[in-house]
């Protein structure tokens, strides 16, 4: 999410200054959009970045305890950046979450920069080598050309300009449920594997009429029926997520000729995808681990 919004969102200015470090990992990034008090409702954020005219700089601030970021992947040990998601305050008015590019930590001990403070959450649930941060900010300054530019900008008069449809900022946002939908048949089939090909080792009473042998776990209709359904899920799953990739690429290269016209019933693929891709992958893999048991 970190290179991609900068492709998407970043100037050719900012692009000749962040994607080269970001490919040599050289800036190690991390997406910060999600706060305690506000996830996918992005209008609702509450990070404030203050533009001030003394010092031609932005301002950023967690107000409150809500509006401290929560949840970005790799932001409590790993990254020294952040594309943080701030509502943009210049002259007294508000116009609205902007994407702006943070320095976090210190590239030279790893420490939080000033006015930073950061901790780790955790690691994600089913994928540990991913760990979560949180991020709170007390007054930390960045230059006013370090909002990423493309669509929106801030001259140095204060003045807000729209460049293009910020309609865009949300495009980019859909490309983590999409990695999402994507990833719940290939996680369900790779615990499906394991646990029919144990079925079909693992062998359990004498039932087979005229035969000494132990029968088959899969050979038992009370396992086939748990196995069964949760493959022809995975296949379903495939078969539609190819369909939305493709749908999702046919989406981003009309956005980027001013067409929009596909956006709203990705938005809804994606989230109802999401949802029922997530439910069925967790549901799925905890019938394959509560039935290669056993042994005992």
């Amino acid at each position: 999410m970190f290179m991609y919004s900068i492709e998407k969102l970043a100037s050719d200015e900012q692009h000749s200054r962040w994607l080269e470090p970001t490919k040599h990992f050289n800036m190690i990034g991390c997406y910060a959009q999600t706060e305690l008090g506000h996830g996918s409702n992005v209008a609702g954020l509450e990070t404030t970045a203050t533009w001030d005219p003394k010092t031609d700089e932005f301002v950023l601030h967690t107000p409150n305890i809500k509006a401290a970021k929560f949840w970005p992947g790799d932001m409590g040990h790993f990254c020294s950046h952040a594309i943080v998601f701030a509502r943009l305050r210049s002259k007294g008015k508000d116009y609205g979450v902007q994407p702006f590019m943070v320095q976090i930590r210190d590239l030279n001990n790893w420490e939080p920069m000033p006015g930073v403070e950061l901790g780790d959450v955790g690691a994600k649930y089913g994928y540990h080598s991913k760990e979560n941060g949180f991020m709170v900010m007390n007054q930390v300054r960045i230059p006013r050309n370090d909002m990423l530019n493309r669509f929106t900008n801030l001259d140095k008069d204060g003045e807000f300009e729209v460049i293009g449809d910020l309609r865009i900022i949300y495009g980019v946002m859909m490309l983590i449920r999409l990695q999402i939908v994507c990833g719940g048949p290939m996680y369900l089939a790779g615990a499906l594997k394991i646990g029919v090909r144990y079925a079909v080792c693992r062998r359990q009473f004498k039932t087979m009429h005229g035969s000494k042998q132990e029968r088959k776990l899969m050979d038992y209709q009370s396992h086939m029926v748990k196995f069964a359904p949760y493959l022809a899920k995975a296949y379903a799953m495939y078969a539609n997520t190819s369909y939305v990739k493709d749908l999702f690429t046919e989406m981003m290269k009309r956005i980027s000729q001013d067409d929009f016209s596909l956006m709203d019933v990705m938005h809804h693929i994606l989230s109802g995808f999401k949802v029922t891709f997530s439910d069925w992958t967790h549901l799925g893999i905890d019938c394959v681990r509560q039935n290669c048991g056993g042994a005992g």
